[in-house]
């Protein structure tokens, strides 16, 4: 921003803006106050992670539906597919 009023600034402060000249121009340098933003958005993520079932773990189980038996035996043919490939590749 190019110039100001002082009262316009005092307001701006008053706001919980910060208001700052910057040394050798007239420009002015106004920033917005994030903060409480900030806040509400980092206890929002919280909150949806909290959230039952939202885990790794969790979702592999929903995906394979281990709670049953055939559900188990894809998951567990699955991951020793997986761990063989790995080892193989590792290895060579």
């Amino acid at each position: 921003m190019d110039s100001l009023s002082t009262e316009a600034q005092k307001d701006l402060k008053d706001l919980g803006y910060k208001v700052e000249t910057i040394p050798g121009t007239r420009q002015i340098r106004i920033t917005a106050p994030t903060k409480d933003a900030r806040g509400a958005l980092q206890a929002l993520i919280a909150d949806a992670d909290a959230e039952h079932g939202n885990t790794l773990s969790e979702r592999v189980r929903v995906w394979f539906r281990v709670h049953t038996r055939p559900g188990r035996a894809v998951f567990a043919i699955a991951w020793v597919g997986f761990a063989t490939w790995f080892l193989v590749h590792i290895l060579n």
